[in-house]
Formats: C-alpha cells, structure tokens, sequence
C-alpha cells in the first residue's frame, strides 16, 4: 500500500511550482521508520518473541539491496517532477516486466506460459496507456515536461 501510494503523496504535496517544501531524504526516512514501528507492533500483538542475533556478515549482505531500495526510493522523488503520478506508475510496471526477463537470460531459469503472457500484458498495457497522447500529439505528462524522461 505505501509503495503504490507514494507517488499520489509525493504528486499532491507538491508546491505551485511542481517542487517539495520538504526533504525528500527525510520523508524517505520517515516512512521506513513508520514501516520498523508498524512491523514491531504486529510482531508485539503476536505475542511471539523470536531469538535475535546480529551477524554483521549477513547484515553486510543486505547492505547493497538497502542502499538501491535507498536510491530508488529518493529517485521516485525526483521523477516525478517530470512525469505524473499515472504515468510513473505504468512506467513502474516495467521493473515487473525487465525482471521477468533478466531472470530468464542470467538465471536460464524456465518460465512458463503463464508468466511469459502476464509479462506480456504488463508490457502491452504499459505502451497501449500513451496511445491516446500519441495520437493527440501531447507528448507531455500533464505539461510538465516529457514522459520519456522517467526512464
């Protein structure tokens, strides 16, 4: 819910000028912190107390995925300065799309029917939402500025 809601957040909490009045780095913090809180008051309700051990080994193996869960997420601000919210969020679907395949061609992993026509679909869908701009010539998301830019 956080993940699809953050573009319509960030989109609304802009100024007149299309800028924050905030720090995007910031507002990125404040949500992981809200996500840590959120996580350890259902683990508290559950009522189970797991054994917690801190192996700094295992936490620098998750040090390179937080750093680009990191950037990614203060990117999202920064692009949607030049695409709207709709638009960055079909554009999203992409990583869905380039993911499925990356899997197949590094990992030589199968894939099946199935998979191959829901990547399909993400990525029909994805080019049949600007056909309406295409054809009306208006390229721009919402005058702001080329939707191609998000990429």
């Amino acid at each position: 819910v956080l993940m699809t809601l953050q573009p319509v957040l960030v989109t609304l909490s802009q100024n007149e000028q299309g800028k924050l009045d905030y720090s995007p780095v910031s507002s990125t913090l404040l949500s992981e912190a809200a996500k840590i809180g959120i996580s350890a008051g259902l683990l508290q309700w559950s009522g189970q107390r797991p054994l917690v051990r801190v192996d700094c080994k295992e936490a620098l193996q998750y040090a390179v995925p937080a750093f680009i869960y990191f950037v990614n997420n203060n990117l999202v601000f920064i692009i949607l300065i030049y695409v709207n919210a709709t638009t960055f969020q079909l554009l999203s679907q992409l990583k869905t799309v380039f993911t499925g395949l990356l899997f197949r061609i590094f990992l030589s992993r199968k894939l099946t029917m199935v998979q191959y026509i829901a990547i399909w679909q993400l990525a029909c869908g994805t080019a049949t939402s600007h056909i309406p701009k295409c054809l009306s010539g208006d390229l721009s998301a919402e005058g702001e500025g080329s939707s191609m830019f998000g990429l």
